[in-house]
Order: structure tokens, then sequence, then C-alpha cells
């Protein structure tokens, strides 16, 4: 018992230094693209219903740091806007597939191969999704619609130096927060995978690898493990005997279908383009897992050296150094940010709002992160009479507190912009 306990400690350990420096790089360039990249940019080239406008999504998509969480409500923001059904649908599978952080992580822990493998893999799952969707379903064409600014007008006149330091808290505070509690989980089950699972699990499909994207599909479509997370999932199953093909499946699909995700796609797109959608995600991924294990046999990669030696491989103290880093990171999100709000948070409802203030309070399901919240405090906080928003992710709860006559429809209205549907409570 011992001495698996300690082979589990080595093994997170392992996994985690392997992503430590790659993931903060990747973190700080996530920051950068939220800060002068905005979704207003994004949304003025999809309004078409084109291949090109198609292939403008998946290319602005697919560097963007958003998550399966995150990049739910710009989708619906770029849906109201007036973006083509196919260009949505691509962006749904480009943005939370690839993203510059798990880019950077696949090269540490998967080798320079699937470090490049994944990313256009990623792109071309999404640009066959786009397609399928133009085929499969024909809508007319229109300009998109007119939206307001997500950022206001001292955002916007914002200095360099702000900007950069904007850029650090989002990708170190909200997105790692956002991203902290799923990495962290990846990085558990795939010590434990090391560990626990024999290792010829997957020996009985290496004459049949089909076996192998078949199993890493199934895997894959439930579960909800974002792009960086899926990483040390896919680099333990190929320890386990998985060919890369079918790490490949496992990357692919992870990112792009959880239950979630698809209840919001429906909702959106409609129940047709969802089955396009999923179908699609499905079958792409199974045949890019198995091209991604016909091109290695051609150029004669070996799979045993993809992630074995970048999984046991020698560390050294800087990478150590950034693992720590990570780790604390981690550490000070899932258990700093809870003792802050159990011991030093303010009170809610009346008496966040004060004494003197009225408040109303909407039902906001799909309100689950620190991203969410950011985006339904920015839509509500300069209208018209809105003096405090609070929005509480446990309850997915949104309270908004003011001192004059204020327009409920017009709050609801700018939630439902930001690509949040609510209620009032």
């Amino acid at each position: 018992m011992v001495s698996v306990a300690t082979e589990f400690v080595r093994s997170f350990w392992s996994l985690t230094v392997e992503m430590g420096f790659y993931l903060l790089i990747g973190f700080l360039v996530a920051g950068l693209l939220h800060t002068f990249l905005s979704v207003e940019f994004v949304a003025r080239f999809l309004g078409k219903n084109s291949l090109g406008s198609v292939f403008k999504s998946v290319l602005l998509g697919a560097p963007l740091p958003l998550c399966s969480c995150g990049v739910l409500p710009v989708a619906g923001t770029l849906t109201r806007s007036g973006a083509s059904r196919a260009s949505v649908a691509a962006f749904l599978v480009a943005t939370p597939v690839t993203g510059v952080d798990s880019i950077l992580a696949t090269f540490a822990l998967l080798g320079p191969f699937l470090g490049f493998a994944r990313p256009l893999a990623g792109i071309a799952l999404a640009l066959t999704v786009g397609v399928l969707v133009l085929v499969f379903h024909r809508e007319p064409t229109q300009p998109p619609a007119a939206t307001s600014p997500s950022r206001s007008p001292a955002h916007q006149k914002q200095t360099l130096v702000e900007r950069v330091v904007e850029s650090l808290r989002f990708g170190f505070d909200e997105l790692l927060g956002d991203l902290s509690r799923t990495l962290g989980i990846g990085l558990l089950l795939g010590a434990a995978i090391t560990v626990l699972l024999p290792q010829d699990l997957f020996a009985m499909s290496s004459g049949n690898a089909w076996q192998g994207y078949l199993l890493a599909a199934a895997l894959g479509t439930p579960l909800y493990v974002c792009a960086t997370g899926s990483i040390p999932i896919a680099a333990a199953l190929m320890l386990k005997g998985l060919s890369p093909g079918g790490a490949m499946v496992f990357l692919l699909v992870g990112p792009a279908t959880n239950m979630v995700t698809l209840s919001v796609v429906r909702s959106l797109l409609g129940t047709r383009i969802t089955a396009i959608y999923l179908a699609a995600i499905a079958l792409g991924g199974l045949a890019l897992g198995f091209a991604t294990d016909q091109i290695m046999a051609a150029m004669g990669v070996l799979a045993s050296s993809v992630a074995a030696v970048h999984v046991h491989g020698g560390h050294s103290l800087w990478m150590e150094f950034f693992g720590v880093v990570l780790l604390a990171l981690m550490g000070w999100h899932l258990v700093g940010t809870r003792l802050r709000k159990k011991f030093f948070a303010k009170k809610p409802s009346t008496q966040l709002t004060g004494e003197s203030m009225k408040q109303e309070t909407f039902k906001v399901p799909d309100a689950s992160c620190k991203h969410c919240s950011m985006t339904i405090t920015n839509a509500l906080k300069d209208l018209s009479g809105v003096e405090q928003v609070n929005v509480d992710l446990d309850t997915r709860l949104v309270t908004v507190g003011f001192d004059a006559p204020i327009d409920i429809a017009e709050i609801s209205k700018a939630m439902k912009d930001a690509g949040y549907e609510n209620e009032r409570v």
C-alpha cells in the first residue's frame, strides 16, 4: 500500500513538473489574447453563412483562452450577434479543443509530434463540423446584428500597462481559477491511471487499433474535461498501451463534448445541428486518430517514445520550480478562494446592497465560473440605476442592487445579449 501511494505521488509530481512551465506561459499568452482581442472583433467576421466565415471562425477561435465552459456564453453572444450557425458550431469545436495553454502543455507531456498534430487535428475537426452544418442546414445569409460593446469606455481607454495588468489578472486569476479544478482532476486521474491500471491494459487492442479508438471516444464523449486537463489522462492511457492515435481521439472528443455543452448547443443551434455536431466530432475524431497512427508509422515515429520519455524523464531545478508555482497557484484557487469566501467575504443579498438600496434577483443557470461572473458583471454595471452586482456561482443567482428606478427587462436583456439566459426570481 505504501509503495502504491509513493508511486502515485511520484507520478502526480512528474506530470505536474512536465506541464508547469508550459502551462504558466500558456496562461500568460491566453491573458494577452483575452485583453487585446475582443469578442466584437470576432463577431464581425462570422455573419456570412459561407465556407470563408467558417474558416475565419476556426482561425480566430483556435487560440482563444476559453474552456468548454467559458466558450458557451461567447457562442451565445455570437449567435445573437448574427453569426451563422455553421460558424458558431465550428467555433464551439475549435476554441475548447485547442488553445495556447493546451498546445504548449501537449508539447511538454506528449512530445513534439502530438504537439504539432493536436492543434492541426483540432482545426481540421472544427472545419469538418462547420462544413457539414453548411451542407445539411441551409439558412439565409444575413449581416451581423449590432451589439453593444462588452467593454466599457473606461476599459477602452486603458493604458498599455493597465492592459498588461488586466492580462495577468485574467490569465492567472480568472482563467487559471476556472481551470484549476478540472486540471487538478486531470492530473490526479493521470497519476491514478499510471499506477493502478495494468501495464498491458490495451494489449488486447494492439492488433486492432480501432478498439482503442472506440474506447477513447466512449470515454471522452460524456466526460467534462478541459483541453489541458485531458493531456495527463491521455499520457497515462498511452503508457498503458493506447496508441497515439487513440490518445488523439480522446484529446479531440473530450473537450468538445459533454452533457452541458450538448444541451447548450441544442438550445442555441437546434436539435438537427446538435446531431450533426456530435456525429461529426465522433466520426471525425476516429478518422483523425487513425490518420495520426498511419502518419507516425510512415514517419517511423515510435509510439513508445511519445509519452513515456516525457512522463518519466529527468527534471531540472527550474522545471521543478515552475511545478511548485503551478501547484501553489492551483492550491490558492482551490483552497484559498474558499477560505476567503468563508471568512472574509461580505454578506450577500440585503447587506451587500445596503439598507437604502433595493434589489432584484435573477436565476442564471449557465453562470458557473469566474469568466461567467465577470461577463455578467461587466454587462450590468454600467446600466442606468445599477449600483452593485453580486454573482453567486454556488446558487447561480445574480443580485442587482439599485437606488433609482431601473428597467427590469433591460437588465434581463443585457444578460441575454451577453449569452446568459435568465429568469427573475
